[in-house]
């Protein structure tokens, strides 16, 4: 993946309203861009598998916990502005392994 000169992204009407907000550029994970929240511990980024991006609390490779996640559109290289959904390893088990508790 390249980045598209995007430095930021906005959430808005998330389901889990502490993911809505504005997220700065942090670098990459899994060879596509990474997003980090202006003010709370959360990023956007690229699954291992790099097939979804994914929503999730811990900044690094490897997360338990993603929160909402979305399939990557062939040939784009930011996250597509529709489609995500609750991801199903949203869960209070795998919140607790990464160490997160703002699970709900």
């Amino acid at each position: 993946f390249t980045s598209r000169n995007v430095f930021m992204l906005e959430i808005q009407g998330a389901g889990l309203t502490a993911v809505n907000g504005f997220y700065e550029l942090d670098g990459d994970a899994n060879g596509g861009p990474k997003f980090k929240h202006a003010t709370a511990q959360f990023w956007i980024r690229l699954s291992a598998l790099k097939s979804t991006w994914v929503i999730c609390p811990v900044d690094g490779f490897t997360c338990h916990t993603c929160i909402y996640k979305v399939a990557c559109i062939e040939g784009e290289t930011t996250p597509p502005e529709t489609g995500w959904i609750c991801a199903r390893d949203y869960d209070e088990r795998r919140a607790k392994k990464d160490g997160w508790e703002g699970f709900v």
